[in-house]
């Protein structure tokens, strides 16, 4: 039986003001840029790395007016606080007591939630007002749910925490590195370099043979070797003198020149040292499940977790994947922050936690599944996390029926913020009509600002929307403030709005290439005369292959034509929301 760190508590720590996660076997940190993901590896490794790294007064939160913890409340201290839950554990699952193995590690800290127990400690840095040093602590916690220690009764011997570790890997990894590195996971396993005497002697002398052979085999290396014998004139050497060992020459230096081959395919055998940084980088993740798989196997309490940041660099998708799988085998817990929507889409739906920004401040939301039924999970997984998981990433999503929707209105948006959308993290996705429920639940639940633009024009569509709306809680789609219903199709909205003229522009240009100029120009005097009918006739029947062809000829337009008006109400909300007024925006823009 083992063990599993449950919950982690960070305070004052860069952008985590006050954060509990909790962790599961396999944690995947989500969100966008800047949003505190690293942030909280990093203070996580402060609490249980085997390779801490100190602090400075940069580390701690500042608030969006520049002011610290101390300054705000009048402390004369910062302190950055790391509280640690962890509770008996098998196969994932909690048991209501630890094994003997482990009691004997925590001893009388060991604390009681009803029948079940747990072990709880905080790490701090204590800065002093006027003082750039930090002092580190640790101390037991008696009680999780109030977390006050005194520092006095509750101080912690570190020696307590020493079968579990966590090793901190970030993006910037290399095979070829670790081959250098004798504290790096490859160094650590080949320093353990170990073998019987007898065997070691006869591995020496073959080494030993091998060399001298190298050496009389090569004229350039029996060249080299009789001009160094001069070497022991003036030093008067008693000993052998000159050797060159193009090999090792001691079984303890093996790891020294050690190097790993690969052979991709049916290509030649090459050194790691050739391959491109995806495959350097995974070999260093799997290096590191080499090592922990190794430790786990001599020690009876051994609880490794891995901090990892972004796996997925330099890997393509397809690899992004596969690579997943092999890290939901390495042993320990793994807290994993990723960018990638292939990584998101193999994980759990309980494994997610969303990391955003709230003003100047980090928010960790997980999944809440409470109440869901199979076909709701499922939905789910299915239509949000496998197909469209890089929406995890947004800071907004705009949900539509449809592709002529999903086509048109990036195109407009670009138009409106003056540059493409999914640089300020806004996405758009056709949800085809009838699944807006579990895009709304997920977002909802993860805190991540949806949108609903709907043709909302027939018994159908309407129902879809309005189940799919009081599910999650919203009475009537009239009380939501980000749902945008046209009451029409998008086509009927435009020609009503009086796009006529750049509707039969794109119809025109659909029409192309004509047979001849004269073809062309009764073409042309056909469409330019048609109805509002003939128009819409026309739209419907080609509806995915017209939308980015009549959107950029109504872009064309000047302000505000440029942008239907509805379309430039779904923005000026999503411009409010994700706080984007600013000298780039157009609304705050002032016109010449």
């Amino acid at each position: 039986m083992g063990i599993q760190i449950q919950k982690i508590k960070v305070e004052n720590f860069r952008s985590l003001k006050k954060v509990e996660v909790e962790l599961s076997k396999l944690t995947l940190l989500v969100g966008a840029n800047n949003a505190g993901k690293t942030s909280f590896l990093r203070a996580m490794n402060l609490a249980l790395g085997v390779e801490k790294r100190a602090v400075n007064r940069d580390d701690l939160f500042i608030d969006k007016a520049g002011k610290t913890i101390s300054e705000i409340n009048g402390s004369p201290q910062d302190k950055i606080t790391v509280d640690v839950k962890i509770i008996p554990s098998e196969n994932g699952n909690r048991t209501n007591e630890f094994d003997e193995n482990w009691q004997a590690e925590f001893g009388l800290f060991i604390q009681n939630e009803g029948d079940q127990s747990y072990f709880a400690y905080r790490f701090q840095y204590v800065f002093e007002k006027g003082k750039d040093e930090a002092k580190a602590g640790w101390f037991s916690i008696n009680d999780w749910d109030n977390t006050n220690i005194n520092e006095e009764d509750d101080k912690l011997n570190t020696a307590t925490l020493k079968s579990i570790s966590l090793y901190f890997i970030d993006a910037q990894r290399d095979i070829q590195d670790d081959l250098k590195n004798r504290t790096s996971y490859f160094g650590k396993l080949a320093t353990q370099i170990e073998y019987e005497p007898e065997a070691l002697k006869a591995l020496e002398s073959s080494l030993a043979t091998l060399n001298e052979d190298a050496v009389e085999k090569a004229e350039v290396l029996k060249h080299l070797k009789d001009l160094l014998k001069e070497l022991n004139t003036p030093l008067q050497s008693g000993g052998k003198g000159i050797e060159i060992t193009p090999l090792p020459k001691k079984i303890r230096d093996l790891h020294k020149s050690m190097k790993i081959h690969f052979q991709d395919g049916n290509s030649e055998v090459f050194g790691l040292e050739y391959h491109g940084m995806g495959t350097r980088s995974w070999a260093s993740m799997l290096t590191f499940k080499a090592f922990v798989g190794w430790e786990n196997s001599k020690q009876s309490t051994f609880h490794p977790l891995l901090a990892l940041e972004e796996p997925e660099a330099h890997l393509h998708p397809n690899a992004q994947r596969h690579l997943y799988s092999q890290l939901s085998t390495t042993a320990g817990q793994k807290i994993i922050s990723t960018h990638s929507p292939y990584i998101a889409a193999q994980a759990a739906l309980e494994e997610f936690r969303y990391f955003c920004k709230n003003e100047d401040e980090t928010v960790v939301r997980g999944l809440d599944l409470s109440g869901l039924s199979g076909d709701a999970l499922r939905k789910i997984r299915r239509e949000v996390m496998h197909s469209k998981g890089e929406l995890l990433f947004s800071k907004a999503v705009v949900l539509s029926e449809g592709e002529t929707e999903e086509q048109a209105l990036p195109l407009f948006a670009a138009k409106f913020w003056g540059k493409e959308p999914f640089e300020l993290g806004i996405n758009f996705i056709g949800c085809g009509g009838s699944n807006f429920e579990a895009f709304i639940q997920v977002f909802d639940s993860l805190g991540i600002s949806w949108y609903l633009f709907s043709d909302y024009d027939n018994n159908d569509i309407q129902i879809n929307v309005n189940n799919a709306l009081k599910s999650n809680g919203y009475l009537t789609p009239s009380a939501v403030t980000n749902a945008i219903l046209l009451g029409v199709s998008f086509e009927d909205y435009l020609v009503a709005g009086g796009y006529q003229e750049q509707l039969k522009t794109a119809i025109i240009e659909h029409q192309k290439p004509f047979h001849s100029p004269q073809h062309e120009t009764a073409k042309t005097t056909e469409i330019r005369g048609w109805s509002d009918q003939e128009i819409r006739n026309y739209l419907n029947a080609w509806k995915t292959k017209l939308s980015p062809i009549y959107t950029a000829e109504i872009i064309k337009l000047p302000e505000p034509r440029n942008i239907p008006t509805k379309i430039r109400d779904l923005f000026k909300e999503i411009d409010k929301k994700i706080k984007n007024q600013n000298a780039d925006s157009p609304e705050n823009k002032t016109q010449p």
